[in-house]
């Protein structure tokens, strides 16, 4: 929907169109008023909605089904409440056994929401050592499959889903995405200015090749360059394991 703002600029504009006699100055008018009739519908909660369909369409529908571990990806402060929303509404089902949370400045925060919600502290664990969507999905494969973690549920906001999906994916997990909504008081050019950025990331992310399918050598031998940074940034949790001796 357009909002009550555009809605009066446009009528604005289209009073100056009809007391305006000269024919180069209505040519000048009809001209700005496309440009706004643009802005606004590529601004609009359609336009929303239509490119977080084009974003998530391509998923796997998450149809209840109960997993190894549920993993929620950090993205800012702003974004935390909808992820925590979500993932309680899980934990309540009785899905998941343990929580794993992945992202630099988020695990402790969210960690510590999810236990004013009734999460026990015991079955969460996490990495604050990731700072991008890579590194979530690399990191929380150096911990998690080493201890037979294979099937995950994975919490993101719906514009990061594919992303993610196919990063984790491809790292060995069998993937059920479970979106959580970009939050409610952002107005619609801010919902779709992240989902522009998602686009962006996409294509970036495939043509340098991050989303290839690892082997199991690789999957099974991280990089040593993981475990050296969880122990200099003292960031995995201590009820998480790190790389068996």
């Amino acid at each position: 929907m357009v909002s009550m703002e555009g809605l009066i600029l446009l009528a604005l504009i289209w009073v100056i169109w009809l007391i305006t006699y000269r024919h180069r100055q209505r040519k000048a008018i009809r001209f700005v008023l496309i440009l706004v009739l643009v802005y606004l519908t590529v601004t609009s909660s359609f336009m929303v909605q239509f490119a977080t369909w084009g974003l998530t369409f391509p998923l796997p529908k998450d149809r209840g089904d109960s997993v190894d571990v549920l993993v929620i990806l950090g993205r800012g402060e702003e974004l935390r409440e909808d992820r925590v929303d979500e993932v309680t509404k899980i934990w309540e089902e009785k899905r998941v056994p343990r929580i794993f949370v992945s992202g630099t400045m988020d695990v402790l925060p969210i960690i510590d929401r999810l236990r004013l919600r009734g999460v026990p502290g015991e079955v969460m664990g996490g990495e604050g050592c990731s700072q991008s969507t890579e590194e979530n999905a690399l990191y929380t494969s150096a911990v998690l499959y080493p201890q037979g973690v294979r099937k995950i549920i994975l919490v993101t906001d719906a514009p990061h889903m594919l992303r993610s999906f196919l990063l984790f994916r491809n790292l060995g997990f069998t993937v059920i995405p479970h979106p959580s909504p970009l939050p409610a008081q952002w107005s619609a050019r801010q919902k779709l200015d992240a989902i522009v950025r998602e686009y962006i990331a996409l294509v970036d992310y495939a043509f340098t090749n991050r989303f290839r399918q690892h082997s199991l050598t690789e999957i099974e031998n991280p990089p040593a360059e993981i475990f050296e940074k969880f122990a200099s940034w003292q960031c995995l949790l201590k009820n998480d394991k790190q790389r068996p001796n």
